[in-house]
């Protein structure tokens, strides 16, 4: 269950998933278009995760310093089972002093709060949020945690002195990477305490195009967005193993957008990191946290969510 990633940003550290698929449905998501993709009206649950997992570390001489949960899923989706599982999951590998960290678009229900405090020094937690508009956060990620229920977790979890930022990842040319919208978002999770961001614009694939072009409205909004992406650099994803290579906006409007969040974000006393991943042609050699599927082959039943 715990395979090192061959991702470059997780420096080969492993990745679990609880779910195959997820409840999210965020329009700019990759993992849709994976062929092991269970389809946007069900989540496949691994049942059976925290056991073999626990069975696993058993036999291990030498322990994983850190799990990062997930790549393709979230295990903080809406769901009270997928959470369920999460927190079994991450109980196994704390109690054996196995550091845990996460990014999640869901709601972190209160059983959670409860081991965090116990154990917040293995903790680093990661918020992610595009726009603190509501409307906005719809279109884009209908499934996932309204605006406010994501800055409540960020309150809570500062509170607790866990360690924690935020991602605002994908920043949307046209729709969420204007001064104002960049502001407001910087204000908001400032009050909840968080000091660090990261940040990356959306990139293309076809399998996303497509998604954008069937889901995004209205559609001149939708055309504005992909407009900007004419003449845009073909570029490695590096945090892809296979090198496969993205559609990125072009390298001028790139820039010009994160010195915009810098400006922003400095009077407010947050730090500011770049996804070096996706943005190999700037030479910015920042982390994030990409992660992979981990391909577990545990047993799953299916979640039918619609």
């Amino acid at each position: 269950m715990l395979k090192p990633s061959t991702l470059v940003c997780l420096a080969g550290e492993p990745v679990i998933n609880v779910t195959r698929g997820c409840a999210h449905r965020c329009v700019y998501c990759y993992a849709r278009a994976y062929p092991e993709y269970p389809g946007d009206d069900r989540v496949q649950l691994y049942v059976n995760l925290a056991e073999k997992v626990a069975d696993e570390l058993a036999r291990k001489r030498h322990k994983p310093g850190r799990v990062h949960f997930s790549s393709s899923s979230d295990g903080f989706g809406p769901y009270a089972e997928v959470q369920r599982q999460t927190h079994r999951v991450m109980r196994v590998l704390l109690r054996r002093g196995i550091r845990v960290s996460f990014l999640t678009k869901g709601y972190i229900r209160r059983p959670f709060y409860r081991l965090f405090r116990e154990y917040r020094g293995l903790i680093r937690a990661t918020i992610g949020l595009v726009s603190v508009d509501d409307g906005i956060a719809r279109l884009l990620e209908p499934g996932a945690a309204p605006p406010r229920k994501r800055l409540r977790n960020l309150r809570r979890l500062c509170r607790m002195g866990i360690s924690t930022s935020v991602r605002i990842d994908p920043m949307v040319p046209e729709l969420t990477d204007s001064a104002r919208e960049l502001r407001r978002l910087l204000a908001a999770v400032s009050r909840c305490g968080v000091r660090r961001v990261s940040a990356s614009y959306l990139f293309l694939r076809p399998a996303i195009r497509r998604r954008l072009a069937c889901e995004l409205r209205p559609d001149y909004l939708r055309d504005r967005i992909l407009d900007c992406y004419q003449g845009g650099p073909r570029i490695v994803h590096r945090a892809n193993p296979d090198g496969c290579g993205i559609t990125a906006l072009p390298a001028w409007r790139r820039e010009r957008g994160f010195d915009r969040l810098r400006a922003l974000a400095q009077p407010f006393g947050i730090t500011v990191s770049i996804c070096g991943c996706k943005n190999t042609d700037l030479g910015i050699e920042d982390s994030c946290s990409g992660y992979r599927d981990d391909g577990s082959e545990t047993g799953c039943r299916q979640l039918l969510l619609f």
